[in-house]
């Protein structure tokens, strides 16, 4: 998820939402979330949950967003294939429910939990590399949450040099409608003269989460 931090680092810059936020920052309509300090949210689309305790296998917590029905998914760090059966196994939906607590293990083996938020677009790199700069030309796998109020999802990806303080950039913003299954893509550069192309977002693969769990894979998708 390196790309997708990188995109939340740069939204900090230009507006000043930070990059690991509060509950509270996205759900500010949710009062009982207001002093929770073992929940954080990571840019708009990722939730941790606190692991506090040695030797700690499982936690239960109640999750934000049960005012607009908002819908979770498990978000693996590692997936371990990409088979439908797989996906649907590892990215289990779970329903945002007031006053009702939600069981996660924890262990070595299964790490920090981390949630994706319904309605969200973020690309990953899936492709094992030492380090970030062996990663440059690697394509994207793009994961879109569907929310349980509707069909489409949004989110967006920010592109530059990552080398220098000051470099041309470009921001995609993506949007999809499970409806009509149209992805639309935009972007916005830094100049009239900078060059898109060489920030070219190659997907080699499309992941759509849905909260009846019937998620589904379009594998080299065409047109993208």
């Amino acid at each position: 998820i390196i790309h997708y931090l990188y995109t939340a680092f740069a939204e900090a810059t230009k507006t000043g939402n930070p990059v690991m936020r509060p509950v509270f920052w996205e759900f500010p309509d949710e009062v009982a979330f207001f002093g929770v300090d073992n929940l954080w949210m990571t840019g708009d689309s990722l939730l941790s949950v606190m692991v506090g305790e040695i030797g700690q296998n499982s936690v239960s917590v109640s999750l934000p967003g049960y005012s607009k029905n908002q819908v979770w998914y498990n978000f693996p760090m590692q997936i371990k294939n990409f088979s439908e059966n797989t996906i649907r196994d590892q990215f289990k939906p779970i329903s945002a429910q007031k006053n009702k607590n939600h069981k996660f293990l924890c262990s070595l083996d299964q790490g920090i939990p981390v949630l994706l938020r319904g309605g969200k677009i973020i690309l990953t790199n899936e492709r094992a590399r030492r380090n970030s700069k062996l990663m440059e030309n690697d394509p994207y796998t793009m994961i879109i949450a569907l929310d349980s109020n509707s069909e489409l999802a949004e989110g967006q990806h920010f592109e530059d040099n990552q080398v220098t303080i000051s470099s041309d950039f470009v921001l995609t913003k993506f949007t999809y409608d499970d409806s009509t299954k149209v992805l639309t893509m935009s972007s916005s550069s830094s100049s009239e003269n900078s060059n898109d192309n060489k920030f070219q977002i190659i997907i080699e693969r499309v992941i759509i989460l849905r909260p009846n769990h019937k998620h589904s894979i379009i594998k080299k998708p065409n047109g993208v």
